[in-house]
């Protein structure tokens, strides 16, 4: 009985023993650290599995590979369902060679499992960089799988940031362990990738110029440079102040609902040049600060080191070692030191108009033009609810748009979420501010004015008559093709990002219709009255009318032998 109680004493003393070594020992940190790679390509695996994707970017990514590759070099004619092509031409290599190996991005479950790959090796690589330090406690490593958000960026939403990351992070093990060039390689390919890999730059900056002088800095900023044209060139062939606008705007205005840091002001606030002054200002001066007094503080300050590089510029400047973990902390305090001062950036670029408002400043896809027309009739199907203007387009612009709508990159709707109408058609999607203000100038002389919606509850107003003021600028095109259909669903009122403004009705142009031998195709609208039958309204579908509803109703699209609509 002793000699059994001695025996788990023992057991449980070795065990503890084990635990505090695996947790405090270097000798066992990759042990520990294969132990939680090894439980992290379980947990992506399950993920994978049995959590829903989800739908972010990786359609317009695939969508912009595919106008891409239809010969679009104009950088900003690139555009997808979420918006103009942003981001650095190796991005589009990158996303070129995943668009080929899954279909043109339909194997999206082919996707999941590659950038489950590209997060364990992210995972390996911090692990690599800790050990390399030297002076990070095993047990700090038991934290970095605890992110439920990086388990989404990578593994879920397919963000291009996973490819910028984990090339910078083989980039700052490489400089780490001396391996100079192949790291400027890495970084280059990562800054390829996207704009903010430039938060390392003046990190990157000291180290190098303390270990291997100001020349070889020099050179290396020029092989950087050459990377980034080396991936650009049939963009810069094309239009070089497009593809240089689009993927290093750097007077891009972020979106006050991307921000993280800044959320406790209001949006006018966040959007105000002063504050963006303030935020420069500060990130500069905590750059001037580190550099001066903290990045070379035992190489007896920035200016002794700057003064020897001038002396000896084919010299390494320093005079303490740049160790590992001296280019660990240099680089990740440089990255976080924008990233404390940064609004956190819109995936899409904005412009600040003189009201505060944000438009686009990225030229879009180019409408055919429509002519004003006189003499409309504007025709009430609902009261307040549905009205019709036949012949808004004519029959010649109708033809003209079907042709342009044929040249834009369709994209089959994917299967439907859960709360979503069942829909199958093909559809595209851009903002346009321009093609918006268009449409509204078209429509205004031929519609009424409008009394407030009656879920507002507020009286008519005869002496100030409500008239449209603008039309969203986000541009849906749909194509349906025999027995395609839209099933039946409420339209949200939605506020345009670009504009400020709220909808009320959704428009629709009907560019084919029963002129051309459509069968079906109608939009059936569902009014239900609390003791009647439920009624069906079934507006005719002709060619070149444009039908207005309010949101307040159900709609269906018909089945359809076939059918284009803007």
């Amino acid at each position: 009985m002793a000699n059994s109680s001695l025996n788990r004493h023992g057991v449980v003393q070795t065990g503890l023993a084990c635990i505090h070594s695996l947790l405090f020992d270097s000798r066992y940190f990759w042990i520990l650290a294969g132990l939680v790679i090894l439980g992290e390509v379980a947990l992506t695996s399950l993920i994978v599995q049995y959590v829903p994707y989800t739908e972010i970017d990786w359609e317009t990514y695939m969508i912009q590979i595919k106008v891409f590759l239809g010969g679009q070099h104009n950088y900003s004619l690139i555009t997808g369902p979420t918006g103009p092509l942003v981001y650095p031409a190796g991005h589009v290599r990158v996303h070129q060679f995943l668009y080929d190996i899954t279909g043109g991005g339909i194997n999206v479950p082919l996707a999941q499992w590659i950038y489950s790959t590209l997060y364990i090796a992210s995972l390996f690589l911090s692990c690599s960089i800790y050990r390399l330090a030297g002076n990070v406690p095993n047990w700090a490593i038991l934290l970095l799988p605890l992110s439920k958000r990086l388990h989404s960026i990578y593994v879920l939403r397919l963000f291009n940031d996973c490819w910028a990351v984990v090339a910078v992070q083989a980039a700052i093990v490489a400089f780490q362990r001396g391996y100079f060039d192949t790291g400027i390689m890495l970084f280059s390919f990562a800054l390829s990738v996207k704009m903010s890999i430039l938060l390392y730059l003046p990190g990157l900056l000291v180290i190098l110029v303390k270990r291997r002088g100001l020349v070889s800095t020099f050179m290396s900023m020029v092989t950087i440079a050459a990377t980034q044209i080396l991936f650009a060139i049939p963009f810069l062939k094309e239009d070089p102040w497009a593809y240089l606008r689009c993927a290093f705007d750097f007077e891009r205005v972020f979106l006050y609902k991307w921000t993280v840091n800044w959320r406790f002001f209001d949006e006018e606030t966040f959007l105000s040049p002063r504050l963006s002054v303030a935020l420069l200002v500060g990130h500069l001066s905590l750059l001037v600060a580190f550099g001066l007094f903290k990045w070379c503080e035992l190489d007896g300050g920035t200016w002794f080191v700057i003064r020897r590089a001038l002396k000896r510029p084919l010299l390494p400047a320093e005079i303490a070692l740049t160790t590992p973990d001296f280019v660990a902390t240099v680089l990740f305090t440089s990255n976080l030191l924008l990233l404390t001062m940064a609004k956190k950036k819109s995936e899409k670029p904005q412009n600040v108009a003189a009201n505060g408002n944000t438009i686009s400043s990225t030229p879009q896809v180019v409408f055919p033009d429509v002519a004003a027309k006189t003499n409309l009739e504007c025709q009430t199907i609902l009261d307040d609810q549905i009205i019709v203007i036949d012949n808004l387009f004519s029959l010649q612009e109708c033809k003209s748009y079907v042709k342009f709508i044929d040249s834009l990159p369709l994209e089959l709707t994917p299967p439907k979420k859960r709360g979503e109408a069942e829909r199958v058609n093909h559809r595209f999607s851009v903002s346009s501010l321009d093609f918006a203000q268009k449409l509204h100038a078209l429509l205004l002389p031929h519609l009424p004015s409008f009394p407030y919606p009656t879920s507002m509850r507020r009286p008519a107003a005869p002496e100030s008559p409500r008239h449209p003021q603008f039309c969203n600028s986000n541009i849906r095109v749909y194509k349906y093709t025999a027995s395609q259909y839209f099933g039946p669903h409420y339209d949200d009122s939605v506020k345009d990002p670009l504009t400020g403004a709220k909808s009320e009705w959704t428009l629709l142009i009907y560019l084919t219709g029963i002129e051309d031998g459509v069968e079906g195709g109608e939009t059936l609208f569902y009014k239900e009255e609390r003791g009647k039958p439920r009624k069906v309204i079934t507006p005719q579908l002709k060619r070149g009318t444009a039908l207005l509803h309010r949101y307040v109703i159900t709609s269906d699209g018909n089945l359809v032998a076939q059918l284009t609509l803007l």
